[in-house]
């Protein structure tokens, strides 16, 4: 029996250990090096988090750089960048406003954000049925695990939020104020410094901090241990919620039919540039265009175009939709256009007056603007990343997914140079091998099963180097009784 949300009043949505989990979403599946989250790109950086592998190697928050890495000569030391920070935050905002009618971010937890339920049991009587899927949006849309916890008051919900990994249910003001009271302080984001000097004087938990005069923790501890034993004393449940960036809307009536790609450019560029300037203002940039053209002999067409970063610069945008345009018959004319601009916040480097960019940053950049012209033209799934799947026959080991953008590389663990093995997109039928122009044959490597298919696979795998020093990479097909060139080996 579901728990029923009548009597609740705010939720807490927390994402443990925020830039850790983004950080470790742009590593490979399988990378095993210990992490940690730096302040700076250089070597007088301190460290901000760690996971558990260097945890175990004695690294922790606040210790230098340095000194971390004579402790631990294999930690790969991360440094977040606040605009994926900013971008991630902002789409968790707009995930949770389809749950809630109010969204908070907790201004002491970075992804962490306070939600108003009140009423809510009108449309999801089970509570932890609706919890659970709010876990799983965040989870197959972003990436990132998060915990949930339906309570009373704000405090309340923060620390308990912030303090496990699964979902909770208050089912009234006392037991909430039970389970607070016994969260240790070490579990609630605060600086290493307080925290160690109230263990001198015996406090670990909430309770303890709460008992002792508030008179005596102003006088001896800093600002922000006073205000968190102001806010655990206190019942509020107010959300104060944010709105989501809405998008700015230009709209126009041609006086006469048009077709011309560069006619229809300009008259956007002359429409939009006063909400360009209106943008600048709020420190926003244009991260999707959404065009809505009116054909003369009826119809509309819709298209959408993604920049590779929030940018208010005019000749990128334009370049992009005149991209577009010239991908779209228009030999008919258009007699009207609207378009709605998505907003998002400036990225930090567009934003500050004397910009220095790193060699590979433009470069990054330039990669990441020529892609937004590639989806541009020829629409949004033609740029393609291959994954690796769980298959032991080759050309079912990986499948195409969509790609985002070009991240900088991480460094992995050092290893021995390997081979490259190029598949072809389907295998070639060659003639039986002849083993006096071979002079290396490694194989035969067999590949068998799937009998529960309409066909089964029973094929023998073989490397061949050629005479002219070319790796070769066929199969012997036994059900077809046939040879196939699969690829080569580099």
């Amino acid at each position: 029996m579901g728990s029923r949300l009548s009597d609740t009043r705010i939720a807490c949505v927390c994402i443990p250990n925020f830039p850790m989990q983004l950080s470790k979403r742009d590593l490979p599946a399988d990378f095993k090096m210990p992490i940690a989250l730096v302040d700076r790109n250089d070597s007088r950086s301190s460290v901000i988090s760690v996971d558990r592998l260097a945890a175990k190697q004695g690294v922790y928050s606040g210790m230098s750089y340095a000194t971390a890495i004579v402790l631990c000569p294999e930690l790969h030391a991360v440094c977040p960048h606040a605009e994926q920070i900013n971008q991630v935050h902002q789409r968790l905002v707009r995930h949770l406003n389809t749950f809630s009618p109010a969204v908070e971010p907790v201004p002491e937890i970075p992804g962490a954000y306070y939600l108003d339920v009140r009423g809510m049991h009108h449309l999801e009587p089970d509570l932890h049925a609706w919890g659970e899927r709010m876990q799983t949006i965040l989870y197959e849309r972003e990436q990132l695990r998060s915990s949930i916890v339906f309570g009373f008051t704000r405090f309340g919900v923060r620390a308990a939020a912030y303090s496990t990994d699964s979902i909770i249910i208050f089912e009234s003001t006392s037991s909430e104020l039970q389970t607070v009271m016994s969260i240790p302080l070490a579990k609630l984001n605060l600086s290493a410094r307080p925290l160690k000097e109230l263990e001198k004087l015996g406090v670990h938990t909430v309770g303890d901090l709460r008992r002792l005069p508030e008179w005596e923790i102003r006088s001896r501890f800093t600002e922000e241990l006073f205000d968190l034993v102001r806010k655990a004393k206190s019942d509020d449940a107010t959300v104060y919620g944010v709105d989501p960036p809405r998008p700015y809307r230009v709209q126009t009536d041609l006086e006469y039919v048009e077709s011309d790609v560069d006619r229809i450019v300009e008259i956007i560029q002359k429409i939009c540039r006063p909400v360009l300037g209106e943008m600048k203002k709020y420190s926003e940039g244009v991260s999707r265009f959404d065009l809505r053209l009116t054909r003369d002999l009826g119809g509309t067409c819709r298209k959408r175009i993604k920049t590779a970063e929030p940018t208010l610069d005019e000749p990128t945008l334009l370049d992009l939709l005149r991209l577009q345009l010239h991908a779209i018959n228009l030999d008919d004319g258009i007699t009207a256009l609207a378009i709605n601009i998505i907003p998002a916040t400036l990225p930090s480097s567009q934003l500050s007056l004397y910009q220095d960019f790193a060699k590979s940053e433009n470069n990054l950049l330039a990669a990441n603007r020529a892609l937004a012209r590639v989806r541009a033209e020829f629409g949004p799934d033609r740029v393609l990343q291959a994954h690796c799947q769980a298959s032991h026959v080759p050309e079912e080991s990986f499948e195409w997914k969509l790609f985002d953008q070009l991240r900088k590389p991480s460094p992995a663990q050092q290893q021995t140079a390997r081979l490259i093995r190029r598949i072809l997109d389907r295998p070639n039928r060659i003639s039986t091998p002849q083993r006096a122009k071979l002079l290396r044959v490694f194989g035969p490597y067999t590949i068998s099963g799937f009998w529960w298919r309409n066909r089964k696979v029973h094929q023998n795998e073989y490397f061949i180097e050629a005479s002219n020093g070319c790796t070769q990479w066929i199969f012997y097909d036994s059900v077809r009784r046939q040879w196939y060139e699969r690829g080569l080996v580099q």
